[in-house]
Order: C-alpha cells, then sequence, then structure tokens
C-alpha cells in the first residue's frame, strides 16, 4: 500500500478501506489546529498509514501476513488496561502456517514489551510476556481440546493481588478461556503493571479474521469499563 505502517505499528483506530481518505486534508488542518488551537500539535503525514495487508470482509477485518517477525503486532485498537480486567475477540484461521500463532495482545507498549494471548489451527494455545526484547512464555504452547474448530472466542482475564508477607509483592493471575470454558490460568510473581494497548496479535504467513474485540477495565474506585469494537 502506499503507506502500509511499519512493523510494529499500533492503530489507534482502525477504518475500512473503503472508507474516504483521512488523510486528504489532513496536513492543512493539522497545521491550523497547531496555530490556533494547540502549538504542541504535531503536523505529519500521513497521519493515517494504510495497511497493505488487511480488508473488512464480510464483516470481519481480515489479515494476511505474509512477511514479518514472529510474534507481530498488527493492526490494534487504543486502550487502556490496567488491576482487574478481561479481553475477549473472536478468531477464524482462514489459512497459512498452522503452527504459526494468533490471537490478543494486551499491555502492549512497544514491539518489546507485551502480553499475548494466542492459538493456532493445530490446537495448542500460548500465554506470553515480550519484556525489553526478551520473550517468557508464562503458559507454554499447550493443547486444549476445546481448540478443534477454525473459528472460537479467546478471553484472557486479569486479576491483581497485593501480598505483604513476609515482603510486599505483586502478583497478576491470568486466566485463559475458549468458547467461554476455562482452560488454563498462571499466578505470576512481581508483576506490577499491564497497563498499554490492546489489539490483535498475527505471527507471519497467516490469514486470519477477527470479528470482534471487548475490553473490560476494573479502574480506581470500584468503576468498571467496557469497549467494545466491531468489524
Amino acid at each position: 500500500a502506499e503507506h502500509s505502517p511499519p512493523d510494529g505499528y499500533v492503530a489507534r483506530t482502525i477504518l475500512p478501506t473503503y472508507a474516504p481518505d483521512p488523510n486528504i486534508g489532513r496536513v492543512q488542518r493539522d497545521r491550523q489546529k497547531r496555530e490556533t488551537d494547540d502549538s504542541l500539535w504535531k503536523v505529519y503525514e500521513p497521519r493515517w498509514p494504510v495497511s497493505a495487508d488487511a480488508k473488512i470482509r464480510n464483516d470481519r477485518y481480515e489479515l494476511d501476513s505474509r512477511s514479518g517477525f514472529p510474534f507481530t503486532v498488527t493492526n490494534s485498537s487504543l486502550g487502556q488496561i490496567s488491576f482487574d480486567f478481561s479481553f475477549e475477540g473472536k478468531v477464524e484461521f482462514l489459512d497459512g502456517d498452522e503452527m504459526a500463532g494468533y490471537g490478543l495482545v494486551f499491555g502492549y507498549r512497544d514491539k518489546d514489551n507485551y502480553f499475548a494471548f494466542l492459538v493456532n489451527r493445530r490446537g495448542m494455545y500460548l500465554l506470553v510476556e515480550e519484556k525489553d526484547g526478551i520473550v517468557n512464555q508464562l503458559i507454554q504452547w499447550t493443547v486444549s481440546p476445546l481448540l478443534t474448530d477454525d473459528s472460537h472466542v479467546l478471553m484472557v482475564q486479569g486479576n491483581y493481588h497485593t501480598v505483604t508477607i513476609p515482603t510486599r509483592m505483586h502478583r497478576y493471575e491470568f486466566v485463559l478461556y475458549v468458547d467461554g470454558q476455562e482452560i488454563n490460568r498462571v499466578l505470576e510473581d512481581d508483576i506490577l503493571d499491564v497497563s498499554g494497548r490492546f489489539g490483535l496479535f498475527v505471527s507471519e504467513d497467516l490469514h486470519v479474521a477477527f470479528d470482534y474485540i471487548i475490553s473490560r477495565n476494573h479502574l480506581v474506585g470500584g468503576i468498571w469499563t467496557l469497549k467494545r469494537y466491531d468489524y
């Protein structure tokens, strides 16, 4: 595409490619905003990169990844996750490498710092953290009898715990679900914060469709927020 984003690019908002081009006239509007409203407003082009490998088809968001790195974040939606949370999405394998992972990414800060809940067409799942470029498999690739079809609803739930005895420690319990059924959980010490962006995760050489994404955040003061993104 003319303005395809680089590997690891995280989009704040996703627009279908058949929508009007939001880049048209954008530079002029940015300059006007900087001059009349916000002196720190950045002017750059294109503000809206166009993905070369994504299409809206049959009310789903399809990613056809033919190049990239293992564990490549592509076309993520903006959101913030902190304290207790859950993150859910419907994914479908279309074709490609049956061993390659795809699914949900959360706590994304950059391409070297994020969490991901992935599955593959061979019926396996993985929970991974990458921190400062070092990959740690919180749950290694594991076979699940629930992962037998091309299409599944994935959900990861995060429960925050603070332990004060014998020393203060921060823990996150991650609970994984497939089609509403729990498949595994893991309690990790010394994970203080999983805030960051969330979205979609596709390894190379895959053609995958995403139907929707839902995030639920438990914020300060006992308030729960819910965001749903339909494609």
